[in-house]
């Protein structure tokens, strides 16, 4: 079971520094090394936090953002194609007018903005995706692909999630008020702290998944001896 701790949200020391050690601690030095030049093809930034910089118009083709801290990150008319961006936080960066490959462009104002609200992401391929927080409240997302995701803290409150794929994916405190899942994958899913009241789910779906501290769709709590472990309100208590 994976505990957050940043900020607001819940943290593991495991997921910062598998994940995001670039948020917990200094970045090593070859991070920085030839920040100053235009062309990076190629460039090794994963786990790196480049929060804040100026990377605009940047040649960054094939290089590897894989969980990069980008927050803020300046990327406007910056060359992203066949850029890793898988687990990279991307929340408030700029990249007007930036070349991104196809999966990232479908979803590059969500990966931003955090705001998929309303939205229709039926079939987008979000593997792997830096998703925390996100709002997918009344958000169609039948078939959409989001293993591996980092989602936790994510409110998908009734939203349609008909054959969503999110085996293996961070779902710890999401939110998940009248949702339906029927037929979502959500083998070795971390559905610790989540809220599933109400949601249309089936008993071997969530046998599948990680349950701790768990509200089930009919208010029941899952192991609700675990629930003291979680150092911050979990949903139902907001």
């Amino acid at each position: 079971m994976k505990k957050f701790q940043y900020f607001g949200f819940q943290w593991s020391i495991f997921i910062a520094f598998l994940f995001l050690p670039a948020l917990a601690c200094d970045n090593p030095s070859w991070c920085y090394e030839g920040l100053s030049e235009t062309d990076l093809p190629g460039k090794n930034f994963s786990y790196c936090a480049l929060n804040d910089l100026d990377l605009s118009g940047k040649n960054l083709q094939d290089a590897d953002f894989t969980g990069a801290s980008l927050y803020n990150t300046d990327l406007s008319d910056s060359d992203l194609t066949g850029a890793d961006l898988d687990l990279a936080w991307l929340e408030d960066a700029n990249v007007e007018n930036a070349k991104l490959d196809e999966k990232w462009a479908q979803i590059i104002d969500l990966l931003t903005t955090l705001d998929g609200a309303g939205q229709d992401y039926s079939g987008y391929d979000m593997n792997r995706a830096y998703l925390s927080g996100a709002n997918f409240t009344n958000a169609k997302l039948q078939n959409a692909l989001l293993k591996d995701a980092i989602l936790f803290d994510a409110n998908f409150t009734n939203s349609n999630l008909v054959g969503a794929n999110f085996r293996d994916a961070d779902l710890y405190r999401a939110i998940f008020l009248e949702a339906d899942l029927t037929n979502a994958d959500l083998r070795n899913a971390d559905l610790g702290g989540a809220d599933l009241l109400g949601a249309i789910v089936s008993q071997a779906q969530l046998n599948r998944a990680d349950l701790e501290c768990t509200r089930l769709p009919d208010g029941s709590i899952f192991r609700e001896n675990a629930c003291e472990n979680f150092n911050a309100p979990l949903p139902w208590e907001k």
